[in-house]
């Protein structure tokens, strides 16, 4: 009697011990046991309910107990991708994705260039991606996914400031990546020709043709040549006393393989919540509802195993709502807003041995403050990503290679009083007013002219031409270049940057331009250049623009955007050239008769990291 009440306690203890474990593990896909049921409660968001102590009932996940955050800890941010575009903060690209196709981008490059990811990738190129077979009826046909950045007859994706965009200084500083519509997609692609009887139009509703698409499978039930009849399904294999959880339009689901006879499946259902535990039988190739009061499931069964003893037993098993829906090429894709869908199909030739299945995005993502889709509120800027339908794969803009902080800041200002001299202890000093370059927080170097390095340049001009000024060791400025009517030039030096400052002046008409570009060029009109515009008077320079005063006029200042310039005089926001430079609210310092721009450590190197890849999280997909 003893004996048999120790071996009471222990097989209840066991009992117990287990239902424990299995309600504090994580959300698993699968789990093995002899029908036990995870723990699921009732009660409002983070009430105790039905939980035990010290869990609360999460409603937002379903009716799951959690453990109860402790007083005073912060809730740590999840790792996980979320859909629609948003940023990975606080964590980095390698904690939310795999490895991928990884691009180092120049500003202006368009995303499906030769030089960039190409018009489409494959599962050589994002891991994850499916190059596979399936079966159609009793025959295996190869088929393989593709990410498409092709935009066809529309202009592609492309990586951009706002002054190389737009010229819009809302903006700002900011460098982004602009997706028209129809440039971000996914295809599902035959490598080979159907055969007839075999098409997707020739799926009927007993006799499916259920494919793997964006991480799940299309359930097919009927198609013509540009619309499909059909819904999402989860695939699951499983083993006798085996079960697996589920999501059915966010409702988690248990499904359970009680066993198998012959060409029939035992088949346990609980969804979450005051619901019964339901059985159905269900025979090979052929589909049975299960009907809850918050929803009606259904489940497709293939592939059975019925072997001796019940433990070998097996079957694949597809899983969804019991609703289909009717999608015509140009529809939202599934879940989609239904006015303002992030993603549509795109359905061609379904009737031929050469369909054509491809989601793409019908929303233009260019600009800052996107009003079509709340899940979509701006372009994808340094740390964002944008996910194809089902957080399948993502468009991840990882970061820009230098940092702003490691830029290095110049000054232009006009009305400034100097002491120059034409030769060293030279006695015959004089003071004039001058444009100074200034090289800020720096000592003896930032400048680079006529083969030494200096913190400040002088630019005078006079009845005898146009004459530069370097600063040497100290505070003595003294000429670098002869007297010219036209032209002189020198450079803004910051590491491996090294910006031609070409200064043009016309002693005719006392007027001039400073011009600033890139390392190699010496043209003025070159793409990324700057220039801005100053008067010499019988008092010297005394101010930069068109006129002295705090007004500011047009073309004082001028941004060279692909041969074409633009007056960016009144902008009131720091803006970015196309190599990365920043320049400093020229409405602002305009007024003050001054003009600013820090310059990055290479400016014919400042890239964006772009990758394209599967979130970690995401689940192996097998056909």
């Amino acid at each position: 009697m003893q004996k048999e009440w120790v071996i009471g306690v222990s097989i209840g203890l066991m009992f117990v011990l287990s239902i424990i474990v299995f309600s504090h593990t994580s959300e698993a896909n699968s789990y093995t046991g002899n029908f036990v049921m995870p723990r699921l409660c009732s009660g409002g968001p983070n009430q105790q309910g039905t939980c035990p102590q010290g869990q609360l009932c999460n409603a937002a996940r379903n009716g799951l107990c959690k453990k109860a955050l402790e007083p005073g800890k912060a809730q740590q941010p999840e790792k996980k991708v979320k859909y629609g575009l948003n940023s990975m903060s606080p964590f980095t690209a390698d904690d939310l994705f795999r490895s991928g196709d990884r691009e180092e981008l120049l500003i202006g490059t368009q995303l499906n260039s030769s030089n960039a990811f190409g018009n489409t990738l494959q599962d050589n190129q994002v891991d994850g991606l499916l190059d596979t077979t399936l079966k159609i009826n009793n025959n295996n046909y190869r088929f393989h996914e593709e990410i498409l950045l092709s935009s066809g007859f529309y202009n592609g994706s492309t990586v951009e400031t706002g002054l190389t965009f737009d010229r819009s200084e809302e903006w700002k500083e900011r460098a982004f990546v602009q997706i028209p519509a129809n440039s971000f997609g996914y295809r599902f692609k035959f490598d080979e020709p159907l055969r007839s009887g075999e098409y997707l139009s020739d799926a009927y509703y007993t006799n499916p043709i259920i494919l793997p698409f964006l991480g799940k499978f299309l359930k097919i039930k009927r198609t013509d040549a540009d619309s499909i009849n059909t819904n999402l399904v989860e695939k699951q294999v499983l083993n006798a006393g085996n079960g697996a959880v589920v999501y059915i339009n966010g409702i988690r689901t248990v499904v359970t393989l009680r066993g198998t006879s012959g060409s029939h499946a035992d088949i346990q259902m609980q969804v979450s919540g005051r619901n019964p535990i339901q059985r159905l039988t269900i025979d090979q190739r052929t589909e049975k509802t299960f009907v809850f009061p918050s929803i009606n499931i259904t489940v497709w069964v293939e592939n059975i195993i019925d072997q001796d003893g019940t433990r070998n037993d097996q079957v694949t098993l597809y899983i969804g709502t019991d609703k289909t829906q009717i999608y015509h090429s140009g529809d939202p894709f599934i879940g989609e807003d239904s006015l303002d869908p992030i993603y549509t199909w795109n359905l061609k030739n379904l009737n031929t041995p050469n369909p054509t299945m491809e989601v793409k995005n019908a929303v233009s993502i260019n600009n800052w403050d996107e009003t079509e889709n709340p899940l979509v509120k701006h372009a994808l800027y340094p740390g964002d990503y944008l996910c194809l339908p089902n957080n399948y794969a993502c468009l991840i803009f990882e970061k820009i290679n230098q940092e702003d902080k490691d830029f290095q800041k110049y000054t232009i200002k006009t009305d400034v009083v100097r002491t120059l001299s034409d030769e060293n202890n030279d006695r015959s000093k004089r003071q004039t007013r001058v444009i100074e370059f200034k090289a800020v927080g720096k000592r003896d170097e930032g400048l680079f002219a006529a083969g030494l390095y200096t913190d400040s340049i002088l630019i005078t001009v006079n009845n005898s031409g146009l004459r530069l000024y370097r600063k040497e060791l100290g505070s003595e400025y003294l000429p670098f270049n002869s007297i010219s009517t036209t032209r002189a030039s020198f450079n803004l030096q910051h590491f491996d940057s090294s910006v031609l400052v070409d200064v043009a002046w016309s002693k005719l008409t006392g007027k001039g331009n400073i011009t600033l570009m890139s390392s190699g060029n010496t043209n003025p009109s070159t793409d990324g250049s700057v220039t801005i515009y100053f008067e010499n008077s019988t008092q010297g320079i005394t101010y930069l623009g068109h006129s002295d005063s705090d007004r500011v006029n047009a073309n004082d200042i001028r941004y060279n955007n692909l041969g074409t310039l633009f007056d960016i005089s009144g902008k009131e926001e720091n803006l970015r050239t196309k190599n990365g430079a920043i320049i400093s609210d020229p409405k602002f310092n305009s007024k003050s008769d001054q003009f600013m721009i820090s310059i990055p450590r290479n400016v014919n190197n400042y890239r964006a990291y772009l990758r394209v890849a599967r979130p970690r999280d995401s689940l192996p997909i097998t056909t």
